[in-house]
């Protein structure tokens, strides 16, 4: 993974040593002021340091820079203890400790270095114009304390830009750690499934070894968020994942692929009996209670299971196989275990798309629209569209269908028909209400390697007469990294000279290293619901939350935080100076009417956001739609 520095570096690490060296020739150079002209100076400090902060809380980016006046009272009983030492004893070792550590509070408080460069030159100049000193010793006095205050200056930057690149180095582990994980359950993420996978039937295709998959759906789990919390599904979720992993084989790959999914890839011994004992087991296992509290809460799975050859030949018809299993055995009563149709894949992965490709036109495919608001003043920043399928009594989510149908001859016509609906209701919403937000659509890697996708988005916008800038497009990570194909660098710049804004989704979860951000032009930076719903439980998710946001400022992005549940998540997001967030606090995914409703209630400058929007979700899930 290729990495980049978080900040400039400086030309040469200044340590203590050479602080204190700098020091002293500074001092050979320029005599520091005599102890008179040192108690002068001290004398007007707490006035020079009271105007300074009174000046910066009049202005209101500074106001909301700095914070509150708990943070200002921390600032200037740091800075006066420094100013106080530099006056005292210019050469002492205690000054210099004392300036690396009023750099790390600033650090702390999220003040960036300019800001504090402004702060050490103001006081400086303040302190020589207030203090009662003769003209003639004025200019000498003054050059004194700006010599010293640059040496000072210089190894406080030096110590911001070494927590930064320390912090961003530790974020970048983080994200290493994440990207592979599914951050609640600890097991194999959606991602490092499909890898896996996908390998294993190459090596099928030379061995003909066979390969297994079962896919699990907990059963209704809709009605344990609804009726015990969103700490009570989690909880459940947490106990599946570990019985499932102690149920199964150490060269089993068991991972969390969704909301309340699971799945299990076998490939050793993956015959379809072994599959079948497998998932009995594994009803078994389930079917004991889950203890919550006093509570003894009884849950089932539903499973689904397919094996290469005997079901499919490829990755996406296995994955497909194993879905309509997993959808007959909910279909039938659920808590059962059931073997995909036999047949070689052809024909039921047919089946599969044929009556998705039907969907495309009968009103069965829709678009779901999740506000975006801001943390600030409750103002609509626009929404997200969301896919969902209504297949066999179900509604899906992409996570369930889009890989199967992004490597099918569909996937030209899905693009086409999920930018033409996105880029309607914006039009409309821009018509009807003066709508000037943005209406965001996830695009996957195999939508982006379409040869003509920017033709195809430009179609879109001129057929509804939409400015560019009012279309975002959400990547993942994955997209920036994807290895043997350098052709969407240039689709990337492509998308960004035409006008539409481009989103980084889920970020923080997939396999990009930060130097990605450099070469693509990302506008948006969307915070991992993951992340945001643990806020308040991990300090590590809070701290990579915290430099995401920080991160975002530095390349000029704007930040999305999803998942957003809770008031407390909102107030500590607002307290990163995150942006936008959306989630079950402000709204759930609306049909076009009701989010067209949404906007003319919306009410712009409405204040900092402290529960929900227009409309409240009233039902809590354990993972938000977003």
């Amino acid at each position: 993974m290729t990495k980049i520095p978080m900040a400039p570096a400086t030309p040469t690490r200044l340590d203590l040593a050479d602080a204190l060296g700098a020091s002293a020739c500074l001092v050979d150079r320029v005599p520091p002021p005599d102890d008179d002209a040192r108690r002068a100076l001290t004398a007007v400090l707490p006035a020079v340091l009271l105007e300074f902060y009174a000046r910066l809380g009049a202005v209101p980016e500074f106001a909301a820079l700095l914070g509150g006046e708990r943070r200002i009272r921390r600032l200037r009983q740091e800075q006066e203890r420094y100013w106080r030492l530099l006056l005292a004893d210019p050469l002492a070792p205690a000054r210099l400790a004392i300036v690396r550590h009023v750099a790390e509070v600033h650090w702390r408080l999220a003040i960036d270095p300019g800001a504090m460069a402004m702060a050490y030159a103001f006081i400086a100049r303040r302190l020589v114009e207030r203090a009662p000193l003769e003209e003639g010793r004025r200019h000498a006095v003054g050059r004194w304390l700006s010599e010293a205050v640059g040496v000072d200056l210089a190894l406080a930057l030096e110590t911001l830009w070494r927590l930064q690149q320390d912090e961003a180095r530790a974020v970048e582990r983080e994200l290493e750690r994440t990207a592979t994980s599914d951050p609640l359950t600890g097991l194999a993420n959606r991602r490092l499934f499909v890898a896996r996978l996908e390998r294993a039937i190459r090596l099928h295709e030379r061995t003909r070894r066979p390969v297994g998959l079962l896919r699990l759906d907990v059963d209704h789990f809709k009605t344990v968020n609804d009726v015990f919390g969103h700490d009570a599904g989690d909880r459940v979720l947490v106990e599946v994942a570990h019985r499932l992993a102690r149920s199964v084989r150490q060269v089993d790959t068991v991972a969390r692929v969704g909301g309340d999914e699971f799945a299990v890839l076998v490939e050793e011994g993956a015959h379809v009996d072994h599959l079948a004992r497998l998932g009995r087991r594994l009803l078994e296992v389930l079917s004991r209670p889950v203890v919550l509290g006093r509570r003894r809460l009884r849950i089932s799975v539903s499973v689904g299971f397919a094996v290469v050859p005997d079901h499919a030949a490829t990755a996406e018809g296995l994955l497909a196989a194993a879905d309509a299993a997993l959808y007959e055995a909910k279909r039938d009563g659920r808590n059962r275990a059931v073997e995909a149709r036999r047949g070689g894949g052809g024909p039921l992965a047919r089946d599969w798309l044929d009556e998705f490709a039907a969907s495309l036109g009968d009103g069965r495919l829709l678009l779901l629209y999740q506000p975006q608001v801001s943390l600030d003043d409750g103002r609509l920043r626009g929404f997200e569209a969301l896919v969902r399928w209504d297949y066999r009594g179900s509604r899906l989510g992409p996570d369930r269908f889009l890989d199967v149908v992004a490597r099918s001859a569909l996937v030209s016509e899905f693009t086409d028909w999920s930018l033409d609906r996105a880029a309607a209701f914006a039009a409309r919403l821009r018509r009807a209400h003066g709508f000037t937000g943005t209406v965001a659509v996830n695009l996957c890697h195999r939508q982006l390697c379409l040869p003509d996708l920017v033709d195809r988005i430009r179609a879109a916008l001129a057929r509804h007469r939409l400015p560019p800038a009012m279309l975002e497009l959400e990547i993942t990570e994955d997209v920036l990294v994807e290895e043997g194909d350098r052709s969407l660098g240039p689709v990337l710049r492509a998308l960004g000279e035409l006008g539409v804004r481009l989103a980084l989704d889920d970020f923080g979860t997939g396999w990009a290293s930060l130097s990605c951000l450099e070469r693509s032009p990302i506008q948006t930076l969307k915070i991992d619901a993951g992340f945001v719903q643990r806020l308040g439980r991990s300090a590590r998710s809070a701290a990579i939350v915290r430099a995401v946001c920080r991160l975002a400022r530095a390349i000029e992005a704007e930040t999305v935080a999803e998942g957003v549940e809770h008031p407390a998540q909102a107030r500590e997001l607002r307290g990163f100076r995150c942006g936008f967030a959306q989630g079950y606090l402000f709204a759930r995914p609306l049909p076009e009417t009701e989010a067209s409703a949404w906007v003319t209630r919306a009410t712009p400058g409405a204040g900092p956001v402290s529960g929900a929007g227009p409309t409240m979700a009233p039902e809590r899930r354990a993972v938000s739609a977003s």
